[in-house]
């Protein structure tokens, strides 16, 4: 066996196992291949510990080699290569991998996103996703996520906060040497990473996946079809997504009837009333709210006085603490709210006071598609059970 037959069959049948989610439980551990690239290990001993890693649980931080990685890392003893043949065959057999299926040719898909379009080997094996929003896309749809960014972590996705997860800087700066280290199949990016896209999209094939806020709930049902069809998923995507356009429907039916309201951000003591324009605008837009506030001058917001909330007289206030979602210890709404007179208005008087998922409608930009399924879910809740 020469040095690109041991290559390719390295590189094929991890590639093609975790494609397969073949190895979901048997995933390698970056730390393994890291070290391997550092001492540049013969083509024996990187088999055997794949051979290990194999029997290890990492959660989601898969890698898979590429076999221009894999060469740099093999030295051509005939005698290595012969022996780390039989390692592969090995942990071939204990994964379940068909050696006549793992030969076949990996599909691609030309993907239309924000920064244009993009070729994707489809699924794709290894997958970096820089957004929380988009990420929560990918695990309400069960695809496994081999990188993601550093930052908060809580609910559905809390479980992204273990060490185990390969983390590659933040949303705003993505880690290009993790990235490159990594060297996944497809990177996806979102609207805090969207500056950085030209970098990444040089490091691997890279889409631009941002939600249009305008346009919110038609924008998360597009973007799920897109990442479905990519790895395969239509059914489930499919049957999430008919679940969230009914609730939605049924939202904005019911907010129809139940008079004006305003979405109240606060932050650092402050109390901004958001309007339709603004990144939470799905409230009005897609949910049917109507604004108590009909004039913005200062464009997305405008400081809630006293007064203005008076004059107003919202029936319902939907709050948005932005500290709660980064965990500050700030001022909670309530006192600020308490501060300006809100127990006066009609929504204060007849407990109609929201107060909305702090992480999903801040870090999440009240997107994704589990989260913002629950921030209909609460709303609907609300709405239906008011005295």
């Amino acid at each position: 066996m020469n040095k690109n037959d041991v290559i390719c069959s390295i590189a094929t049948r991890f590639k093609a196992a975790t494609a397969a989610g073949a190895l979901s439980s048997a995933v390698v551990s970056r730390g393994a291949l890291m070290a391997a690239t550092r001492t540049s290990m013969n083509v024996a001993a990187i088999a055997a510990t794949l051979t290990l890693a194999s029997t290890t649980l990492i959660g989601a931080a898969s890698i898979t080699i590429g076999v221009a990685h894999a060469s740099s890392l093999i030295e051509t003893s005939a005698a290595g290569q012969v022996a780390a043949a039989g390692q592969v065959a090995a942990v071939g057999q204990r994964s379940t991998l068909n050696p006549v299926a793992t030969a076949a040719e990996p599909t691609t898909q030309l993907v239309q996103h924000n920064a244009g379009q993009t070729e994707v080997s489809s699924p794709p094996a290894t997958t970096a996703v820089l957004d929380l929003a988009l990420l929560d896309v990918f695990h309400s749809l069960g695809i496994p996520v081999a990188a993601v960014p550093t930052g908060r972590y809580d609910g559905a996705l809390a479980v992204f906060a273990n060490d185990s997860v390969l983390k590659v800087g933040s949303m705003f700066e993505p880690d290009l040497d993790a990235l490159r280290a990594l060297n996944p199949d497809l990177i996806v990016a979102g609207r805090r990473s969207t500056k950085a896209f030209d970098s990444v999209a040089q490091v691997a094939p890279a889409v631009n996946l941002a939600f249009d806020q305008q346009n919110l709930v038609e924008s998360v049902v597009q973007t799920t079809r897109t990442v479905a069809q990519l790895y395969g998923k239509q059914a489930l995507a499919d049957e999430k997504i008919t679940t969230l356009k009914e609730s939605v429907e049924r939202l904005r039916q019911t907010a129809s009837g139940a008079g004006t309201g305003l979405l109240v951000f606060t932050t650092s003591g402050k109390v901004i009333a958001q309007s339709p324009a603004s990144r939470f605008g799905v409230l009005f837009n897609d949910f049917g709210v109507q604004s108590a506030i009909t004039e913005f001058p200062e464009g997305r917001g405008v400081a809630l006085t006293p007064e203005l909330l008076q004059s107003a007289q919202p029936d319902w206030l939907y709050v948005l603490d932005r500290d709660a979602s980064l965990g500050r210890d700030e001022t909670p709404a309530q006192e600020l709210l308490a501060q300006i007179g809100a127990d006066q208005t009609p929504a204060g008087k007849n407990g109609r006071i929201v107060y909305l998922n702090p992480y999903n409608w801040y870090l999440l930009d009240a997107a994704g598609l589990g989260a913002l399924q629950d921030n209909v879910n609460q709303l609907l809740e609300a709405l239906e059970n008011a005295s």
